[in-house]
């Protein structure tokens, strides 16, 4: 079977129990077999063959790549998501991507009816193989050139997750001679090779919990969260509200004055870009060092325009 076939099976027992908690494996095999049909109207490669040992395997894999668990109630007789690490943002952006792929691959003459973003994602070629070589636990080896510098350098690294940032791509790995955990753009990667060596996944580790206070892919250890509480404009807010900047954010005021929320993060360069990009339709009321930060930016952009 494909991996597409895989990956959309993975994707449609999800989103099934999503909706129906509880379902029966008879449940489950017909909506999964529903969903094929509509896919096999492109592709008459793909084939399914759902047995009771195919959901249980099935249900193995999910756990291990999406972090979601699901597991079978006596009471209600049935299939359910019993936890779901870190809000399975993974399976949205995967499900995102698979209707997306499945929406233009069934149609023809898209060109006047759909616009792209220029530029597109690069490394994504890696995403596979490093998945892999993380549930495998086998170390890899590749060339790494970061931006500042015009050699790139050998790294030897036990992988441990990976993480999307702004159409970026990011691997965070230990470095097996240091042991120090980092961060790897995988636009910058090359040479790719897994090796024969494996490792002890941490047992400390969780990437959820290990970006928890974070904003974008930048996570300083030696900085502690602050609470950060921002006013934006009525019209603004309509967009923070339905894109929250973080999963802390918090609304303290909404009404046709103001849209007030409060955050709990580490201050970073990631995020003070954030808040500049917002311009004049954000104020930020504390903590008082990021108004100064915002203050001394803003007059520095200034200053651009009265030479």
């Amino acid at each position: 079977m494909s991996k597409q076939a895989y990956i959309a099976r993975y994707l449609f027992i999800i989103r099934f129990l999503r909706s129906q908690p509880y379902a029966t494996f008879e449940d489950i095999q017909w909506y999964t077999e529903r969903q094929f049909e509509f896919l096999q109207e492109h592709d008459d490669r793909l084939f399914l063959n759902f047995s009771l040992r195919t959901l249980q395997r099935d249900i193995r894999e999910i756990r291990t790549i999406y972090g979601i668990d699901i597991a079978y109630s006596r009471v209600e007789q049935g299939y359910y998501i019993r936890s779901d690490a870190g809000e399975s943002r993974s399976f949205y952006r995967m499900l995102e991507a698979f209707d997306l792929f499945q929406a233009l691959n069934r149609t023809d003459d898209l060109a006047p009816y759909v616009h792209f973003d220029h530029g597109s994602p690069q490394g994504t070629e890696y995403l596979h193989p490093l998945l892999f070589a993380i549930k495998e636990r086998r170390a890899i080896r590749f060339s790494y050139l970061k931006f500042h510098e015009t050699v790139a350098t050998r790294r030897f690294v036990d992988p441990l997750a990976i993480k999307e940032y702004r159409n970026r791509w990011y691997l965070l790995a230990r470095e097996r001679a240091t042991h120090d955990l980092k961060t790897f753009g995988l636009d910058r990667i090359s040479g790719l090779e897994r090796s024969g060596d494996v490792f002890d996944y941490p047992k400390e580790y969780n990437v959820n919990e290990h970006f928890r206070h974070s904003f974008g892919i930048v996570n300083p250890s030696d900085a502690s969260p602050e609470r950060v509480v921002l006013s934006f404009t009525p019209f603004q807010g309509k967009y923070v509200r339905t894109l929250p900047l973080h999963a802390s954010q918090q609304i303290e005021r909404d009404d046709e004055h103001e849209f007030r929320v409060a955050l709990t993060l580490r201050i970073t360069e990631d995020f003070i870009m954030e808040l500049l990009s917002h311009g004049d339709h954000v104020t930020v009321l504390e903590p008082e060092s990021l108004r100064l930060r915002m203050e001394w930016s803003l007059s520095r952009a200034l200053k651009n325009y009265q030479q």
